[in-house]
């Protein structure tokens, strides 16, 4: 259920929403159910002087025809990058032996302590959130079967690494992978294919949302399709946050809250929020700069 939130003043420094107190009525989904080939003729040797006939006439060979198929392009090489994620960082080096392996490690920034170290394949480096670490777990995902074409020959998937027992589980696979994991755990918040999903802890599928139920808003200003997308989950892990954007700016924030399943969607089409914002889930305030109104229920 959409609603529009109006504010009574604007100061010139940046802005500050209170989301978390409105408080309307939520949607609930129903649970989970030939080229031309040409041959060049070589010309034949020149013959002897004087000249004495062969036996046999000369032998021409052709040039060997040109491929019909171009080869099978090799992925981009990707870059090291180091990931800061809590206390924590996430270096992840491409491996200088295996072009598919790629070297990980996870640093206590406040010990110095190196509590992660292992090889793995198909970690997709390029991804801009591509793992996080829980308790004595690291969440990669893995890009499986990408090999340079643009078709849909490849698949993303969520793995837990736990430290503790050396388990390798896969939680999940979709192209188009993304993921945001409660505190505790319990819970995995993923996006694909304008889904919202949320599994456990074992891969098990709990709740799902559609794009219609999260991003619903009569602004016919902009008429490029709304795009879902991941934000926070609060420390509690009892509620995520989410939105959803028609270009670079949000266009509605949602909010689910777990102990019901229940969404609720804030439009925020009229604000013009630029594409730079933080939102506090733990308050529902929104910080970016410009502007600071305080919004209200309508």
């Amino acid at each position: 259920m959409s609603r529009m939130l109006r504010w009574p003043f604007r100061v010139s420094l940046g802005l500050a929403v209170l989301l978390a107190a409105c408080s309307p009525a939520g949607t609930t989904p129903s649970p989970i159910s030939p080229p031309t080939v040409t041959v060049t003729v070589a010309a034949p040797a020149p013959l002897p002087s004087p000249f004495t006939p062969a036996s046999h006439p000369p032998t021409l060979t052709p040039t060997p025809p040109r491929p019909t198929s171009a080869p099978t392009p090799t992925p981009p090489p990707q870059e090291a990058r180091s990931i800061l994620y809590g206390d924590f960082e996430i270096k992840m080096i491409p491996s200088s032996q295996e072009s598919d392996k790629t070297d990980i490690y996870v640093k206590n920034l406040k010990t110095g302590e190196l509590e992660v170290s292992l090889t793995l394949s198909d970690v997709h480096i390029s991804h801009y959130h591509n793992s996080e670490y829980h308790n004595k777990s690291l969440y990669v995902i893995r890009r499986i079967g990408y090999d340079g074409y643009p078709d849909d020959e490849w698949t993303d998937e969520l793995w837990r690494y736990d430290t503790r027992d050396k388990s390798e589980t896969k939680l999940y696979s979709a192209q188009g992978l993304d993921f945001r994991l409660t505190p505790d755990e319990k819970y995995v918040a993923l996006q694909h294919d304008q889904k919202l999903v949320f599994v456990d802890a074992l891969g098990n599928l709990v709740q799902e949302f559609t794009l219609d139920q999260l991003g619903s808003h009569k602004d016919t200003s902009y008429p490029l399709t709304p795009q879902l997308n991941l934000l926070k989950w609060s420390d509690e892990g009892n509620e995520f946050w989410g939105a959803t954007n028609s270009g670079p700016a949000p266009r509605t924030f949602y909010r689910i809250e777990v102990a019901l399943w229940q969404a609720t969607v804030y439009d925020i089409s009229e604000l013009t929020i630029p594409c730079e914002y933080d939102l506090n889930p733990n308050t529902g305030k929104l910080v970016y700069t410009g502007l600071w109104p305080f919004l209200k229920e309508g």
